[in-house]
C-alpha cells in the first residue's frame, strides 16, 4: 500500500513539474490561471491511475502494429482532455504536445518504477 501511495505521489509531482515546465517552455502550449496546476496534476494522476491500464490494451488493439508507441501518446491526450473538463478553471493550449511531453515523462517514470521498485 505505501508503494502504491509513494507511486502516486512521485507522479502527482513530475506530472505537476512537467504540466508547469511545458507551459513555461513549450511555444504554443498555455495552461492558465497557473495556480491551478496543482489540481489538474492531481486530477490527471487520478484519471491516470483509473483509466490508463485499463484503456492501454484497448488502444494497442485498435492501433496493432505501433500500438505500444502510440498508446501512450493518445490516452495522454485523452485524460488530458478529461482533467481539462473536469477542472474547468484551467484553459489548455497546445493540448497535442503536452500529451507527446507527458507520455515522455509518463515512460521515464514507469522505467524508474520498474528499476527502482
Amino acid at each position: 500500500m505505501e508503494s502504491v501511495l509513494i507511486k502516486l505521489g512521485v507522479q502527482v509531482l513530475v506530472f505537476g513539474a512537467v504540466l508547469a515546465a511545458a507551459a513555461w517552455r513549450l511555444e504554443g502550449v498555455s495552461l492558465r490561471p497557473k495556480r491551478w496546476l496543482p489540481v489538474l496534476a492531481v486530477v490527471l494522476v487520478a484519471l491516470n491511475a483509473g483509466l490508463y491500464w485499463v484503456l492501454s490494451p484497448v488502444v494497442a488493439l485498435v492501433i496493432p502494429l505501433v500500438g505500444w508507441l502510440v498508446a501512450p501518446f493518445v490516452l495522454n491526450a485523452a485524460l488530458l482532455w478529461g482533467a481539462n473538463r473536469l477542472v474547468r478553471r484551467v484553459e489548455i493550449k497546445g493540448m497535442l504536445r503536452l500529451s507527446l511531453v507527458l507520455a515522455v515523462a509518463h515512460l521515464a517514470m514507469s522505467l524508474g518504477f520498474a528499476i527502482a521498485l
